[in-house]
């Protein structure tokens, strides 16, 4: 194989396993949120089995929490697989 060749070969396993950590990372992200819908489901039932305000506040809150959890994490990981990614293609093309 020539020099061009494995570079090419080396581009495209890149990608993939970008593309790759994408899908996989946007499979967790929806577990996660799926997660949080269910608790917000719960949280609605909850207030109407007449619970005290105190509990339904608190699931409520960790509802939320875990959301934003859930998308701050997935930012960080399409941030930081992006990073790697480039890095990988930047060495790449600097070893032509």
């Amino acid at each position: 194989m020539t020099d061009m060749e494995d570079s090419a070969e080396a581009l495209i396993r890149t990608i993939a396993k970008f593309a790759g950590h994408i899908f996989g990372g946007t499979a967790l992200f929806f577990l996660v949120a799926g997660a949080a819908l269910l608790l917000h489901y719960f949280v609605q039932w909850v207030a109407t089995q007449g619970m005290p305000v105190l509990i339904v506040e608190t699931l409520g809150g960790l509802e939320y929490l875990l959301f934003a959890a859930d998308v701050i994490v997935f930012g960080c990981w399409i941030a930081v697989s992006m990073l790697v990614t480039l890095r990988h293609i930047w060495d790449i093309s600097r070893h032509r």
